[in-house]
Formats: C-alpha cells, structure tokens, sequence
C-alpha cells in the first residue's frame, strides 16, 4: 500500500449545462444536471490556434486556461483515456479508403497534441505530459501531478528551476496542473462493453485542478493505494461514499469535493487497486 497528501488551490470543470463554478455548485447539491448543446468557449485563444482545436481540445483548454491566467512555468499533467478518437477514427477512415492523410490532421491525432497547444498559446515552456489512465484516470493522473510538484520542488531548492520573467505574471511558484477530460466514442464503437456497460463517459466533460506545495489557501486531501475492492472497517457506509458506476471519476471527485458535507472518505474502484480518497482536517 503506498498514500499521498496533496494540496488542491483551485478547480474549473466543464460540461453540457455547466460552465461556471456557481454551475457546478449546484450540481453538486442536485440543483442542476449535466445536459445540452452548448460548447466550451474558447476566446482568448488566438484565431490561427483555435482552429486547430478539435472539440475534445477546446474543453480542455477551456478548463485550462482560467487555472494558468496569472501564472507562469507551471508543469501540467494531461489526463485522457480515449484522446482525440474523433480524429483519429477520421484519419482510420482515410487509410481504409487509401485517401492521403492531412499532416496537420495527423500530427493534432497524437495523445499530446493538446498539450502542445496549451504550452504554444501560453509560450510556456514547461513540463507536460500526457497520460492514458483507463477507469482510474484522476487518481492515477493527480499522482503523477503530485510526484511531478515534489520534483519540482526539490530542482527548484537546488537552483535548477528558472522563475518566471514576465512581469506581467507572477513569478513561478511550485505549481501543476492536472486536467483530466473525455468525450463519449465515436458511433462505431456504441456496441462496444466494458463490464456489461456502455463505454464511458456518456458526456464530455473537464476537469482541471491546481496543486500547490505549501499553500496556505488549499484544500488538502489524502489518497491510499488499497488493494482491489478494499473497504474501510472503521467507517459506516454511510461515511463513505460510493461513486455510481456510470459516472467518470474525476466527476465523482470533484462531486465528493464540492459536497457541503460529504461523507468521510470516497472509494474510486479500480482493475489493481481501490483509491481511498479523504479530506486532511485543518
């Protein structure tokens, strides 16, 4: 078994029916529902950049960019299980039809073309790695963030990390980001199962969060490595939180966390492990 504590500073989410923090607030109290046609606004991308951006990709960034405004050289873990599949299928089809595929097409298919995007229109260039997590995408992806936020760290205490030099930025404090973010697979695999479900997600969705070494400001929580179908003896079910099955989980953590009062710990199922998720009291 192996536990981490991480400190969250911020959040931004996005999906259907939900584009402000107030938004997601009420969602989390059962006020509102995931659902509609609107898409992620994406303005303060620049034209040229923007048009490159797949849907998957506007998300993203949407959910990105508010996190990274004021702050400069700030590493960022981007989380996805299906990456970019619309494209990619496109490109499928294509070959299949022994059609030339478009350079630009291809190079923006690739699971860190996102990614790419992000540092190009922030002319950030720090860290980003891109990850294919399966079920467990936002546990495994804020561990990675967190393991990235100690390296960090300790360059930066030996004097191996620069600070930002534009003022009109705060200088680089010791900062990731992890953004975690889907969209439902392309028609073609809608006969596809997982554990006799449907492939999820059924929404696209976002969800980023901003972790901080040292933050006086953060929430901070605790996660446990626990073996498969772990439970917890000393809690009642009714302080511990079961996500529903047909749910992302980055969506449930993000729901436990915007919970008023939510049940002592969440338990997130995973292939080789159960994440145990609790909020470290003050």
């Amino acid at each position: 078994m192996s536990s981490l504590t991480i400190s969250v500073t911020a959040w931004s989410a996005w999906a259907p029916g939900l584009n402000t923090p107030e938004h997601w607030q009420q969602w989390a109290a059962g006020q509102r529902a995931i659902g509609g046609e609107e898409k992620p606004s994406v303005a303060e991308i620049p034209a040229m950049l923007r048009r490159r951006l797949s849907p998957l990709g506007k998300m993203a960034l949407a959910t990105a960019m508010p996190l990274l405004a004021s702050r400069a050289d700030t590493p960022c873990v981007l989380v996805s299980r299906h990456g970019d599949l619309t494209r990619t299928l496109g490109l499928l089809n294509d070959l299949a039809h022994q059609q030339e595929l478009s350079p630009t097409h291809f190079s923006l298919s690739v699971h860190n073309a996102i990614g790419g995007l992000l540092s190009i229109t922030r002319k950030d260039p720090s860290n980003v790695t891109a990850l294919a997590c399966g079920l467990e995408d936002v546990s495994t992806g804020l561990m990675e963030a967190q393991a990235i936020l100690q390296e960090q760290a300790s360059l930066r205490q030996r004097g191996l990390l620069p600070t930002g030099n534009d003022e009109s930025r705060e200088p680089a404090t010791n900062e990731v980001l992890c953004v975690i973010y889907d969209e439902p697979v392309p028609a073609v695999y809608a006969h596809t199962r997982e554990s006799n479900q449907p492939i999820l997600p059924h929404y696209p969705y976002a969800v980023a969060f901003l972790l901080t070494q040292g933050a006086t400001d953060s929430r901070r929580y605790h996660l446990q490595v626990l073996p498969p179908a772990a439970d917890s003896p000393a809690l009642s079910p009714s302080e511990r939180a079961a996500p529903p099955i047909n749910e992302p989980q980055a969506i449930s953590l993000l729901r436990w966390m915007l919970t008023a009062h939510p049940p002592s710990e969440l338990l997130l199922p995973g292939t080789r492990n159960t994440w145990q998720w609790s909020q470290v009291q003050s």
